[in-house]
Parts: C-alpha cells; sequence; structure tokens
C-alpha cells in the first residue's frame, strides 16, 4: 500500500505532519479531517536506500530493545501517545521508526495500541497482539510488556547462541574449500604435467578428479 506524508492543522493552529499508509490521497484527507485537522501538504513518501534496506525487516534484538523501553516509559506514568513519540525518536532502524510513527498516528486516530499493532504482522505476532490486548483489557500493559521483554531477549539470547555455535563449522568448510581450490588449481595440473613428460597416463581416479 502506498505511504503518504502529509502536514496539516489543528484546530488549536498547531501545525502538524506524519505519515499514512492508504490507497490514495483522499482517504488520507478524510482521515485527517475526522481528527479536527485541516490538511495543507499530502504527497506520496519517497523511500530511501536505507527505508528499502530495512524495509520488513525488525531483528527480535530491536523488538525486544523496544517492548522494554516501552515497558519502562509507561511505568513512568508516560501516555502512550507521548512513548510512541519517545520510541520512534529513539529508534535506530529507518523502517521500525516509521512503523512505530504510524502505529502512534493509528492510536491518535482512535484505535487501540494492539488494533495498530496488528496492522504489521511481520514484525508483531499473534502472541504479541494478544499479550497486548490482554493488557489493555487489563490496565496492566506495563507488566504484560515486561513478559514481553523477557520471551525476546530469550530468544535473542538463543540466536546468539546458535548463531556462536555456528562459527566453528563455518571456519573449518571454509578452509577446507580453500585447500580443495589450491590443490585443484595448482598442484593436479602439476601432476598432469609430469605424467605427460613420461608418457604414462594418468591414473584413472585422478582423471575423473580433473
Amino acid at each position: 500500500m502506498p505511504v503518504y506524508e502529509w502536514r496539516g492543522k489543528s484546530v488549536t493552529g498547531e501545525i502538524r505532519k506524519g505519515i499514512l499508509d492508504a490507497p490514495n490521497p483522499q482517504i488520507v484527507e478524510a482521515y485527517l479531517r475526522r481528527l479536527n485537522i485541516t490538511p495543507l501538504k499530502i504527497t506520496p513518501k519517497k523511500e530511501t536506500f536505507l527505508v528499502r534496506f530495512y524495509k520488513k525487516s525488525v531483528s527480535y534484538k530491536e523488538l525486544a530493545l523496544f517492548t522494554r523501553q516501552f515497558a519502562t516509559l509507561l511505568e513512568a506514568g508516560l501516555p502512550i501517545i507521548k512513548c510512541l513519540n519517545t520510541l520512534a525518536e529513539q529508534q535506530k532502524n529507518a523502517y521500525f521508526k516509521e512503523v512505530i510513527k504510524d502505529i502512534k498516528v493509528k492510536v491518535e486516530g482512535g484505535k487501540s495500541l494492539s488494533e495498530a499493532m496488528a496492522e504489521y504482522p511481520k514484525i508483531f505476532s499473534p502472541l504479541y497482539i494478544q499479550m497486548i490486548r490482554t493488557g489493555e483489557a487489563g490496565g496492566n500493559l506495563d507488566e504484560v510488556l515486561k513478559q514481553l521483554a523477557l520471551h525476546l531477549e530469550k530468544i535473542t539470547a538463543l540466536k546468539a547462541k546458535v548463531k556462536q555455535a555456528m562459527i566453528y563449522p563455518s571456519v573449518i568448510l571454509f578452509v577446507t574449500i580453500t585447500i580443495i581450490s589450491i590443490i585443484m588449481t595448482f598442484v593436479i595440473p602439476k601432476f598432469t604435467i609430469f605424467f605427460r613428460e613420461v608418457h604414462k597416463e594418468l591414473p584413472l581416479p585422478t582423471q575423473i578428479l580433473i
């Protein structure tokens, strides 16, 4: 779905701006008017190379950090909108930054946090969404986010261990391929020249190898 950047004026005269996924600019305009924002400018958002590189790519580590920070900000008494705004400003992943901003806009428009997050299933799993929904219903969203952060941190740690365990076999495989390449490139051709000089045929296994 296309992404549009918008700029508008609130009823208090404040200039506001943001981004929104929508089929066309008319939908964006209607959405803004429901928020009592007068549209001033709506333009298609051009993706930078960095955004394309990170598109639809948010690691468990990034999601775990986001969740942990979200829980901490809520526990400190900040409203959800303020939390999302702060988290977006701190986010280094360009794609995830835009996602958080969009979630904030949708929450400002009247959607619940779980509904806004559910529009990004490749980032927020069904379990994540369900737990957020449970936290919203029970009024203990900060505690639920802490549990989610702990769960994601454990997954991140497990992935790091698996990655570390794969380093040694990868090194062995690389060395093996390098040695075989050297033998095939430099050693075997010398055998071929030697046997030709003594007017003898190469052994069948060597011929097959070549």
